[in-house]
């Protein structure tokens, strides 16, 4: 099914007229369509809903440019395309001036529906660009009750950028003795903003956009996304500005909080280790709320203390401290935050719910860090000098960028947890294989390639069985991987064959290695080389035959 298109055509020949809608039709349009060809006709016409007008340029009682008089002597504006067999290139450019907005020949049609669509896209842009500036024309007439209703400023400078006229947002945002004041006074310190607006007068701009801290009436500075636009007379001469504000503080707010959750998510595949995870964490919060005292506590359950891997203060330093009466065990422990003055910090000393540990802050606020609903640690920053440096607003901030933070904190710690482990496998004394379930070998440690002469390269993919020596019966390898199948843990021995034929023992644990959903998708094998003791045990075995006794470590044969 094609796009609907109400199209009116004028034409006095059915078969172009055919020809017109097929084109059309195969273009991806649903024509809608009335056929005209005169002026009365077309009169009646335009009457109704259209989006489009193609006309002949040349017919027996009317043609193109009269057509087009017609339209815009009725004020419609609708895209007009003259489609002839007989146009001459000079008529065709004269019709355009007079305001049609494209010409093609009949028999040349390849252009026609490109030419619709655009002249769809700009009728379009062209309609709403008319109706914000006839709003806009209108605003200064419109009544002052309406306008008092909108939530937005609206100001009005003249020429000389003095504030003539504000709405009553503008007036509980300014104060009612803006007017007559010169708009630069309430850009102070906002002289790149100021001059955005400053030379719009001499511009052909319709609307210019810029944003700017301003400083509300109380005092408080607050981000303004400002709409300008010129103010026109009659003779289009330049009268003034008209601009709209919006308040985006919380909006700039929220956007700097997501960025932020997006850089400390990020910084934990980009930081060597927690120390400089935890560094970004507390620079990026700076962006939002004074970092200058700042510290990272994780809980330990089991020593029931609160140890602080990450703490910058200007007065104190710790360690470590119990997690026994303090602001910070209540956060961890009864998992809720705290937003604290001086004086609900005494007060709970002094009901025996605290004891303070280092310097009393002015202000405090604690949130803590989760994984799941797990409590692990405590994200904390206060203020020895200013009780009001923190609102409850930046406590909703704390929390928000804390949830990411824990993530990101969890995350690292395993990471640093998988490289202390991979190590420890890399420099273990036993060697270590990891097989698929299969058994095809997906690794194996330095040891192992050391015992056995077999590079990693060489036995990735291979079966352990590669080592057999013909030792061990089938029967005992069958009861092994039915032990691992079934999910249990199996130990024993084999005499298994080096690279070069030797022969070695070694004792194994073999046990099966589970994801999430605890599904067996591994087989981990840790195996030392227990060739000496064989030895030894042979030795001791054949002194006994021959009559020889074991003692203290020597022969002592009687």
């Amino acid at each position: 099914m094609g796009k609907p298109l109400k199209v009116l055509i004028v034409e006095d020949c059915e078969d172009d007229m055919i020809l017109l809608l097929r084109e059309l039709t195969k273009g991806g349009f649903e024509p809608e369509y009335q056929v005209v060809d005169n002026a009365k006709d077309m009169a009646a016409a335009l009457e109704k809903d259209w989006e489009i007008i193609i006309s002949d340029y040349s017919m027996p009682t009317f043609n193109g440019v009269e057509a087009l008089h017609l339209m815009k002597s009725s004020g419609i504006d609708l895209p007009f395309i003259i489609i002839s067999g007989t146009i001459g290139e000079d008529t065709a450019v004269a019709a355009m001036r007079k305001g049609a907005h494209d010409y093609m020949m009949k028999g040349k049609l390849g252009r026609l529906i490109p030419a619709i669509e655009r002249e769809l896209r700009e009728a379009s842009i062209r309609k709403e660009r008319n109706a914000a500036l006839e709003e806009l024309k209108q605003l200064s007439a419109r009544n002052e009750n309406i306008l008092a209703t909108v939530p937005d400023i609206i100001m009005e400078t003249n020429v000389n950028n003095i504030y003539t006229w504000a709405n009553k947002a503008g007036l509980e945002f300014f104060g009612n003795d803006v007017i007559g004041k010169d708009a630069e006074y309430y850009f102070e310190g906002e002289k790149e903003s100021y001059d955005v607006i400053n030379p719009f007068l001499k511009s052909n701009k319709d609307v210019v956009y810029f944003e700017s801290l301003q400083m509300r009436k109380d005092g408080v500075k607050r981000l303004l996304a400002w709409w300008s636009c010129p103010l026109r007379n009659e003779k289009e001469k330049i009268t003034g500005i008209l601009s709209t504000a919006r308040d985006i503080t919380e909006q700039k707010r929220d956007e700097q909080i997501y960025q932020m959750m997006f850089n400390i998510a990020h910084s934990v595949n980009i930081t060597k280790n927690k120390y400089e995870l935890y560094k970004v964490i507390q620079k990026e919060l700076n962006v939002l709320i004074d970092t200058t005292n700042l510290f990272i506590g994780l809980y330990n359950e089991e020593k029931n203390t609160i140890s602080f891997p990450y703490m910058i203060d200007r007065h104190d330093s710790f360690k470590e401290v119990s997690a026994n009466n303090t602001i910070s065990s209540i956060v961890i422990k009864e998992k809720k935050s705290l937003f604290l003055k001086e004086k609900n910090i005494l007060d709970m000393k002094n009901e025996g719910k605290i004891k303070i540990v280092g310097t009393l802050a002015k202000v405090w606020m604690g949130v803590p860090l989760r994984a799941n609903d797990n409590v692990f640690g405590i994200i904390a920053v206060q203020n020895y000098k200013n009780e009001n440096a923190y609102t409850k607003a930046d406590l909703s901030i704390l929390e928000f960028v804390a949830n990411q933070a824990a993530v990101s904190i969890k995350k690292k710690m395993a990471e640093e947890q998988l490289i202390k482990l991979s190590r420890t496998v890399e420099q273990s004394s036993a060697s270590v294989i990891i097989t698929n379930t299969k058994g095809n070998i997906e690794y194996v440690n330095p040891k192992f390639t050391q015992l056995t002469g077999y590079s990693s390269q060489e036995i990735m993919g291979e079966n352990p069985r590669i080592l057999k020596s013909g030792g061990k019966a089938s029967k005992e390898y069958k009861e092994l991987w039915d032990t691992l199948i079934s999910g249990r843990e199996w130990k024993g021995e084999f005499h298994n064959k080096k690279k070069d034929g030797t022969l070695y023992w070694e004792s194994a644990s073999i046990s099966p290695i589970r994801n999430t959903e605890g599904e067996i998708t591994h087989f981990l094998a840790v195996k030392e080389d227990i060739s000496a003791q064989k030895k030894m045990e042979q030795q001791l075995q054949q002194a006994q035959k021959n009559g020889s006794h074991w003692h203290l470590g020597r022969w002592n044969c009687s």
